[in-house]
């Protein structure tokens, strides 16, 4: 009898949880598995101070990367699309607030912005992390209408920093200043 009023409880939390509007997600699923970049040739400047930007936003090159939603209306009461930073190399070096990763290139850092349906630019600097490195990118609390939405599209944009010595040449040597003039070309 005792083990009967135990289960109780546990039975109509359950069954309470089921109609509750927040403990139902929306899945929204990106349409393409990587979108591309087109970075002009940067120029590199031997005379930078480390961590220093070296770029504005470059955004990427088509119309960004497409959601899909199940759409759970009428039980979905919020929608969020997160992106996480998976490969870091590492601690990312913290360059004006922004998060920024080493790249292929020692001594160049990347930092990484998006933008959902029209909305701000958000970058993995702290301030809208879903924890680790990450950032919100939709989120139906600051864009209201994502939730009818069935497609919504994420801009990416990325952003170069100087984080310490370049090697170029594929030799191990810095190029003189003559030779940087020649490649920016």
């Amino acid at each position: 009898m005792k083990s009967v009023f135990r289960l109780l409880p546990v039975l109509f939390l359950l069954a309470l949880s089921g109609y509750l509007p927040g403990v139902r997600a929306e899945t929204c699923r990106a349409n393409i598995g990587q979108t591309t970049v087109n970075i002009p040739n940067i120029k590199y400047l031997p005379t930078l101070p480390v961590n220093t930007q070296m770029t504005s936003a470059m955004a990427d090159n088509g119309s960004g990367i497409p959601f899909s939603c199940d759409l759970q209306l009428p039980t979905a009461s919020a929608k969020r699309i997160v992106y996480k930073q998976l490969k870091t190399g590492g601690s990312p070096v913290v360059i004006n607030g922004q998060h920024v990763y080493p790249s292929a290139i020692d001594g160049i850092g990347y930092s990484l912005s998006f933008q959902c349906a029209g909305g701000p630019m958000r970058a993995i600097d702290g301030s809208h992390s879903a924890g680790g490195e990450s950032v919100v990118v939709c989120d139906s609390a600051m864009l209201p209408a994502l939730i009818t939405q069935q497609q919504t599209t994420v801009r990416i944009a990325v952003t170069f920093y100087y984080t310490g010595t370049v090697q170029l040449g594929g030799r191990g040597r810095t190029p003189t200043r003559r030779r940087c003039r020649r490649w920016g070309r």
